[in-house]
């Protein structure tokens, strides 16, 4: 029942299977509520553009919102259905689709930015880094996904804005190992306690 340093696997295939699955039921109803939160939020956004007609380039926004939803709601039926499979992708997945929230920002002119542009991404980069951190099942994947979110987001500025914040890029980077490590260390945490778990049992069915 040990575990590897740095992958963190278990080594037992059917003991990682029922990690698995005993994740999934953790990470499934936090998944669901992410998206309900989402669709709430979307509802009352909706509500204050209508009263204040707050309507540029609201098809953009609105499907990019919507395409985030629906996303999200089929990787929660997938990983409801495919448990075993989902839970180390789940995570990596979800942060990924934040990336559509991007493309509602394309038809504004290059040549000005939205005042509201960068803050509103730097909190949305917060929230996906928190989908990251409530719904890790692999650290490494996990990892991978949030420095290409912060990449991507970065880079989208940087061609469609012609926007260099040294400052910036140098807090996020940096909140990238801290991320990294937080994921590691969550995961590793509760393999450990599961597998300790796992040992008492065994001990007390040999007495």
């Amino acid at each position: 029942m040990n575990l590897s340093t740095i992958l963190l696997r278990i080594k037992d295939q059917d003991l990682t299977n029922e990690y698995y699955l005993k994740r999934s039921k953790e990470i499934l109803p936090m998944s669901a509520g992410i998206s309900a939160l989402q669709i709430v939020s979307n509802i009352v956004v909706a509500i204050i553009s209508i009263v204040y007609n707050w309507n540029e380039y609201i098809l953009e926004l609105w499907l990019a919102r919507i395409i985030g939803i629906v996303v999200n709601i089929i990787l929660v039926i997938v990983l409801y259905k495919y448990p075993i499979k989902m839970v180390p992708l789940m995570a990596g997945l979800l942060e990924l689709n934040q990336l559509c929230l991007l493309l509602w920002k394309t038809g504004h002119d290059k040549d000005n930015m939205p005042k509201n542009a960068m803050p509103a991404s730097i909190a949305g980069l917060g929230c996906t880094v928190m989908y990251g951190l409530l719904t890790n099942g692999n650290w490494m994947l996990t990892s991978f996904s949030t420095i290409l979110v912060v990449a991507a987001t970065l880079t989208y500025y940087t061609i469609m804005f012609n926007y260099i914040d040294i400052v910036t890029m140098s807090i996020l980077g940096n909140s990238l190992i801290f991320i990294g490590i937080a994921l590691y260390k969550q995961e590793k945490r509760d393999k450990m306690e599961f597998l300790a778990y796992k040992q008492i049992m065994q001990m007390n069915e040999e007495l």
